[in-house]
């Protein structure tokens, strides 16, 4: 097996769950937001939880997912 896929890394998908770990403070590191998502007011929440957290976030394209 890969060791690059032994490196304690996972990962979590979809807005609520997102939110949900962000509203806990828990368990993330970064956030990745898909591009062309902005306008939706639940990304904009997203957004203000991690700037509230001190939390990484960025936007990739639709193709990074």
């Amino acid at each position: 097996m890969n060791s690059s896929l032994l490196d304690n890394n996972f990962y979590v998908y979809g807005i609520n769950p997102v939110r949900e770990k962000l509203l806990k403070n828990i368990g993330l590191n970064k956030v990745i937001i898909q591009k062309g998502k902005i306008e939706n007011s639940r990304i904009d929440e997203i957004i203000s939880l991690c700037k509230s957290n001190h939390l990484q976030f960025y936007f990739e394209d639709k193709k990074y997912f």
